[in-house]
């Protein structure tokens, strides 16, 4: 379950559209707050006291970005779908499936210099992996790197079918170039408190986060 004390969210009566209200405890001045769709750019809100707004924002799943200082907290959702297209919660997944998942994620190779998988989470025969990916040199898909740094996150899934584990998609969550000394200086915190915010039409959410609880032992940070 969603840590009680990092996140609440509460349906609102609609106030003439669509909307997200966050509201930050110990929220520093300067802050910044983004809601993004996985794979698309993000939103940036509107700063109010003690928090920030979005208004007019489509529906759909939406996920929190806040951005303070050298402090960067990432909502993520690992939430798999259903075959209707509904979001199934997930949970821990057992010793030995994590075990699976993540022998085959050091198994994998691809283009990125550095890459890990911070975290699996899992409902049934289905399981989620958030994966961290940075590529600091030139690359073919995405050009010169000119001094800047590669940061994407991915949705990793695997499905249990006959006894065995296996991946099954693969979903680009969050995609960035920093600069380089930008990267090596900020703190990326990985949070299910700010992601899967599912989002009706006619609907305002509201959403309160407590930035202090970005330090706690199940906020996951870049290393």
């Amino acid at each position: 379950m969603r840590a009680a004390w990092l996140l609440v969210m509460l349906a609102l009566p609609a106030l003439g559209g669509n909307g997200i209200h966050v509201e930050v405890n110990r929220l520093p001045p300067g802050a910044r707050c983004l809601a993004f769709k996985a794979g698309r750019p993000g939103v940036e809100a509107i700063p109010v006291e003690g928090g920030f707004e979005f208004a007019d924002l489509a529906p759909g799943t939406y996920n929190i970005e806040i951005r303070a200082g050298s402090l960067d907290v990432i909502g993520v959702d690992l939430r798999p779908r259903d075959a209707e297209g509904r979001p199934v919660e997930v949970s821990s997944v057992a010793p030995a499936v994590e075990k699976t998942i993540r022998e085959f994620f050091e198994h994998t190779k691809d283009f990125f210099d550095r890459r890990r998988m911070p975290i699996v989470m899992g409902a049934g025969d289905r399981a989620m992996g958030l994966v961290e990916n940075v590529r600091s040199g030139d690359t073919t898909t995405y050009g010169k790197a000119g001094g800047k740094v590669l940061f994407r996150l991915d949705l990793w899934e695997f499905t249990k079918s006959f006894g065995s584990w296996r991946k099954t998609k693969s979903t680009v969550f969050l995609r960035r170039f920093l600069a380089a000394d930008e990267f090596d200086t900020t703190k990326f915190v990985y949070t299910r408190a700010l992601g899967g915010i599912d989002l009706a039409s006619g609907e305002v959410r509201k959403v309160k986060f407590d930035l202090a609880a970005a330090s706690a032992p199940d906020c996951e940070v870049k290393k």
